[in-house]
């Protein structure tokens, strides 16, 4: 007797897991240090900005802080062709949330668009003061 009673309880219990739930829907908050002043990604380099940037866009790579090596993101691979041009190889599969593709195209956008922010107190000019020139490398790569 015990132990069928056991068993009907247990079945029972696994049963009401797999009863559809109605959702409902309700408001989200969330606590930040600091609101950010912008969602555009090149606008103010600051922390909470930055923090909401890696909340809502991708790099094309990222340097792990844990370890220090980099990690493919919108770019796939990348290669050194000589001792001042890189090769960056594009993730094929990456999308924009709209579902358009993502591309060279959007990379020298991107990278054309920094100096041009128009009001920006705290510019991101600095991360590529260093690239001379950036063109298409063909098949989906960035040179």
């Amino acid at each position: 007797m015990k132990l069928s009673f056991i068993c009907f309880t247990t079945a029972a219990a696994v049963g009401l897991t797999f009863l559809p739930l109605n959702a409902s829907a309700e408001e989200l908050r969330v606590g930040v240090a600091a609101m950010a002043t912008s969602t555009d990604p090149h606008f103010h380099r600051s922390g909470y900005n930055m923090s909401l940037r890696e909340n809502i866009s991708d790099a094309l790579v990222y340097a792990n802080t844990y370890n220090g090596k980099l990690e493919p993101r919108l770019a796939s691979s990348w290669e050194n062709l000589d001792e001042t041009t890189w090769k960056l190889q594009l993730d094929n599969n990456a999308k924009f949330s709209n579902g358009n593709s993502f591309g060279v195209d959007d990379i020298i956008y991107s990278f054309c668009r920094v100096p041009n922010v128009v009001g920006s107190p705290g510019a991101f000019t600095g991360f590529i003061r260093g690239i001379k020139d950036i063109r298409d490398g063909g098949d989906g790569a960035v040179i």
